[in-house]
């Protein structure tokens, strides 16, 4: 019995049974604040490696903005290894990541990455707010990094750069879109806001079920500001149709209309909508590589934005080849363009290498300069599945200057004229759109027939 005593003795001098009533005056304390600033935040964004060149271009032509340099390391604590760069635009930032390695758990799962003005002092913030540690800090190439979950399993990325950056404010700011159960949503909106220093903006008990694809019923929606940006919190009961959960990100634009043709042009698909809520026009969009988002615009007082009709999925046809030889009669190098996806490549016996989106731009606008009367006449066509074979009789006459761009030199026309047959070996994407041109043709024939002299 004595010895009991004495082991309880020890056990409350040494502060152990007293930790819990310390722990409940330290939930009360004021926290220090973090943020830095919702230009510093941003949407971590994976997709597979031969999807990010297609994502970056139609991100960017959707919403404006430029991408960093892609580099290629491992942003994990563990061995791996991604592509990464930072695509800034003005409504919102993408970390994106193309890994080539299987991604280390729980990587993939955390939806946003916040800058905090110190990393110690944030991840003792977060636990002390409620947050679970999933990583400890780590280094990665340019600072440091943890993982923190909140609760109704919210996870989280906080980061520290070692150089200070510096990024312009957005035009407008991109909302975080967390969907929780019933029965979490005030304790992720109690501790988020401690940690974050935010408020609430609104809560609706009676939101209108159309944001959440459950037209004619009403759920709980919140929204919040802080110093780290805006977040809506979307009280769910699982019940949610497709892509509703799958969007992590709400991007505010000016004109929701004019941002989707953009969208739309560069291989963007609406999943749902447009539809009117809450002083909003919204839609919900998925990106090359599988990305889902929602975007959203200050309600008009017309109709909302009428869109041209989703592309049909599926086999080509003779009609696309047609329309291919189509646009190269038409002189339009808009609609020559618009026959391709953002990440195409073409193959082009004159370019010493194969062309992307930029390239192809300005070297077909060039030939049109060149042979202004070029003339495409599809003789034979084969199409199988996404792919197709043009043969063609392709005609012209040399009247404007040409610049060789394997070489560099231009020449001006003479008047002579090309008449030659060629082959075009088409791949398309299940949305019709061209990624991939090889192009086949007797140069040595051509150079003839034009009195181009022998290299």
């Amino acid at each position: 019995m004595r010895q009991r005593l004495l082991v309880l003795a020890l056990v409350l001098g040494s502060g152990l049974i007293a930790e819990t009533p310390v722990l409940a005056r330290d939930h009360n304390r004021p926290l220090p604040a973090v943020a830095v600033g919702s230009q510093y935040d941003t949407t971590h964004v994976y997709v597979a490696p031969q999807d990010v060149d297609a994502f970056v271009a139609s991100f960017i032509a959707t919403f404006g903005g430029q991408s960093t340099k892609q580099v290629h390391a491992t942003v994990t604590p563990t061995p791996s290894l991604t592509s990464s760069q930072l695509i800034q635009t003005p409504a919102g930032t993408v970390s994106l990541f193309g890994f080539t390695t299987p991604i280390p758990h729980p990587f993939g799962a955390e939806r946003t990455g916040y800058l905090v003005t110190d990393m110690a002092t944030a991840v003792k913030a977060a636990k002390a707010a409620g947050a679970d540690v999933l990583v400890d800090p780590f280094p990665d190439p340019i600072g440091r990094d943890a993982v923190i979950q909140w609760p109704g399993g919210v996870n989280m990325q906080i980061y520290w750069h070692t150089t200070k950056p510096v990024y312009s404010a957005f035009q407008t700011v991109p909302e975080n879109r967390v969907y929780v159960s019933a029965a979490r949503a005030d304790a992720f909106v109690k501790d988020f806001l401690r940690f974050s220093h935010g408020r609430i903006v609104s809560d609706d008990k009676a939101a209108p079920g159309v944001e959440i694809g459950r037209a004619g019923e009403t759920y709980r929606r919140i929204r919040l500001e802080s110093t780290f940006g805006k977040l809506t919190v979307l009280v769910s009961d699982g019940h949610l149709p497709f892509p509703y959960g799958a969007e992590v990100t709400g991007y505010e634009v000016r004109d929701l209309g004019a941002t989707l043709d953009k969208a739309t042009a560069a291989g963007v698909k609406v999943l749902t909508g447009p539809y009117r809520s809450d002083g909003r026009d919204a839609t919900v969009v998925q990106f090359p590589g599988g990305y889902v988002a929602e975007i959203h615009a200050p309600q008009t007082t017309g109709e909302l934005p009428k869109l041209a009709p989703t592309p049909e999925y599926g086999p080509i046809t003779h009609a696309d080849i047609q329309t291919w030889a189509d646009a190269w009669n038409s002189h339009d190098i808009d609609k020559v363009m618009a026959l391709f996806a953002p990440d195409v490549i073409i193959h082009q016996p004159s370019n010493p290498k194969p062309l992307d989106m930029a390239g192809v731009h300005g070297f077909f606008s060039m030939i049109f300069n060149a042979y202004p009367d070029f003339h495409v006449e599809v003789t034979d066509a084969v199409v199988d599945g996404l792919k197709g074979v043009s043969v063609e009789r392709v005609t012209g006459t040399w009247s404007g200057s040409y610049t060789d761009p394997a070489t560099g030199k231009t020449m001006p026309g003479n008047g002579r004229k090309f008449d030659h047959p060629g082959v075009m070996v088409l791949t398309y994407r299940p949305d019709h759109k061209i990624k991939e041109v090889y192009i086949y043709w007797d140069r040595l024939t051509v150079d003839q027939q034009l009195g181009v002299p022998a290299e």
